[in-house]
């Protein structure tokens, strides 16, 4: 069997397209976890913050501390999953905690010059800064994480404007609920 100019063409077109959409499932796969978990912890810190009196001060920083070996877990994981090199060594596992780092280091900066008059202001900034970041993440790794960033910021932003009651409870749904949604909507990719 031979090929044309234009058959060859037409495979290596069809070969990279497979690539690509081989790729973005990788991505979505490698997401899905730390969406979770994420996920999970939002979820719980809020519906502590709204409903106890032990979570208006103590739920966010608990649940954060938690959770950290779980992300921890979870990139050690996947890294040895992609390499046969320990985690300690794979540039993925650094790169992953330098950029949560720099992320808390922007957030704590930002707080810190805008100083918010009200937890609502704290908690919305947040919000919107995690569907916006979740947004550019998926500009490399798949429109449906656009999507997911996207829908997170918008509903923040209504929240904001338009929730006076329960919002911790009302975010918890949102940017918790959102993001254990799309987990499994990635993961049935």
């Amino acid at each position: 069997m031979t090929l044309d100019k234009s058959g060859a063409a037409e495979a290596l077109a069809e070969i990279g397209q497979s690539q690509k959409r081989s790729a973005n499932l990788y991505s979505y796969a490698a997401t899905s976890p730390y969406l979770l978990l994420t996920g999970a912890m939002w979820l719980a810190a809020d519906l502590l913050l709204e409903f106890t009196t032990f979570g208006k001060h103590w739920a966010w920083p608990i649940v954060s501390l938690v959770s950290i070996p779980a992300y921890i877990a979870i990139a050690i994981y996947q890294s040895r999953r992609r390499s046969s090199r320990p985690a300690s060594l794979d540039g993925h596992f650094w790169r992953g905690i330098a950029i949560w780092l720099l992320i808390f280091g922007f957030v704590a900066g930002a707080l810190g010059i805008f100083w918010p008059e009200s937890g609502v202001q704290v908690h919305s900034f947040i919000g919107l800064l995690t569907g916006i970041a979740w947004a550019i993440a998926g500009l490399w790794m798949g429109w449906r994480i656009i999507a997911l960033g996207l829908g997170i910021a918008a509903l923040t932003m209504a929240g904001h404007f338009w929730v006076h009651d329960f919002y911790a409870a009302y975010m918890g749904l949102v940017g918790g609920g959102g993001m254990m949604l799309g987990a499994l909507w990635l993961r049935r990719v």
